[in-house]
């Protein structure tokens, strides 16, 4: 073999190998959605800030006192 092709030969091992590592998926968390990843589910829990739920706390809307 050439000095050329083993060069080329351990650059295309090396970025197959790289590749690999960079293409796991990590945890879905909802932040970055897309068309790709559209039908994954998260376990991210919405709050509602609003001048009636100030605090944005579970099953306090509607609890705004009158000045």
């Amino acid at each position: 073999m050439e000095n050329g092709q083993k060069i080329l030969l351990i650059f295309m091992v090396t970025i197959f190998a790289v590749s690999g590592v960079y293409a796991q998926n990590s945890g879905f968390n909802g932040a970055f959605t897309h068309l790709n990843n559209l039908f994954m589910l998260s376990n991210a829990k919405t709050r509602s800030i609003s001048p009636e739920n100030l605090t944005g706390e579970k099953g306090k809307g509607g609890m705004a006192t009158l000045k």
